[in-house]
């Protein structure tokens, strides 16, 4: 949990004053190391489906801070994201999330395996460049 503990605080006449939370070490720690923390484009909450957010948590986690980015094959993604979707239909869905384009500042693909015809989900990060 993020939080350890709360407590609500209240003045001696019983005016609520605010709330107070203890967090955990290991957020509080992870807080004041910048490099530990991942931002969220606020483009996130607009995503529609499911998958679609449980797929830029996953892409933000694994291809963050990676100029090349990073890559999943199909089978992979069905298991660690615990669809109960057929596979079929997942990589259906993948497939057509690549095709939309809608991970806010990645761009995704799919490659296929030569030797066995594996499906890839690439991503990487987009460059982002100033205009003039």
């Amino acid at each position: 949990s993020w939080i350890n503990e709360w407590k609500e605080l209240a003045d001696a006449s019983g005016v609520p004053l605010g709330i107070e939370l203890i967090l955990p070490d290991w957020f509080y720690a992870g807080v004041l190391d910048a490099a530990l923390v991942l931002t969220i484009d606020p483009a996130y909450f607009r995503l529609k489906g499911g998958i679609e957010r449980w797929l830029y948590r996953l892409v933000r986690k694994h291809g963050g801070k990676q100029p090349d980015g990073w890559q999943f094959d199909f089978r992979h993604l069905h298991r660690k994201s615990g669809s109960a979707a057929r596979f079929s239909d997942f990589a259906y869905d993948l497939r057509a999330l690549v095709a939309r384009q809608s991970l806010p500042g990645y761009v995704l693909g799919i490659e296929r395996m030569p030797d066995d015809g594996t499906e890839l989900l690439t991503f990487r990060p987009v460059l982002h460049t100033a205009r003039g």
